[in-house]
């Protein structure tokens, strides 16, 4: 009986992970607390009031957090459109790739940032991609090249480009000229 319980103990976790990684996989987290932005059901294992919560702020809101720490955004065509790859868009990116951006670099290191990529089209595609609201690109500086390297140890290599890795998991990628970070 004991054996029966631990085995189906077992199964019923392997469920809950599988459910909740399709709700991050949908740029979301499961949770019985009210969602601040959109949610989907179906995504999260466990009891009815499970939701899948996902926290996507539109351009305006994102670029308003980021004005208020002093990090400017940048765009080769002037604009915000999210189908124009000559803009640089932040509608519909997550709000952790914001607060991740402003807590794990701006704060701390105090550097100066421009935001040059966002939700774009024009990148490349996935998961974790910047259309999902995964990722943000940042110009280079030294300030923030040197606080990167001193902080976040060396990870991988992707592709011939240097990934290092917070604490937190979360991925600074040097892409020739610019960084481009994801947010998990």
């Amino acid at each position: 009986m004991m054996k029966a319980l631990v085995i189906l103990g077992v199964f019923a976790c392997a469920l809950s992970v599988g459910a909740d990684t399709a709700c991050r996989n949908a740029g979301g987290d499961c949770q019985t607390t009210t969602c601040r932005g959109t949610w989907r059901s179906g995504l999260c294992n466990g009891p009815a009031n499970r939701r899948c919560c996902i926290d996507k702020i539109s351009h305006s809101a994102a670029r308003s957090m980021l004005s208020r720490e002093g990090i400017g955004i940048s765009s080769s065509g002037r604009c915000s459109n999210r189908y124009n790859p000559r803009c640089t868009s932040l509608e519909q990116i997550r709000r952790k790739t914001i607060t991740g951006t402003i807590n794990e670099l701006k704060r701390p290191s105090r550097c100066p940032m421009t935001v040059t990529g966002g939700t774009e089209v024009g990148h490349a595609r996935g998961t974790y991609s910047h259309w999902n609201g995964f990722k943000i690109d940042l110009g280079l500086n030294s300030c923030l090249n040197n606080y990167i390297r001193a902080n976040f140890p060396f990870y991988r290599m992707r592709g011939r480009y240097r990934v290092y890795r917070a604490r937190s998991g979360n991925e600074y990628c040097l892409e020739g000229n610019h960084w481009d970070n994801t947010y998990y």
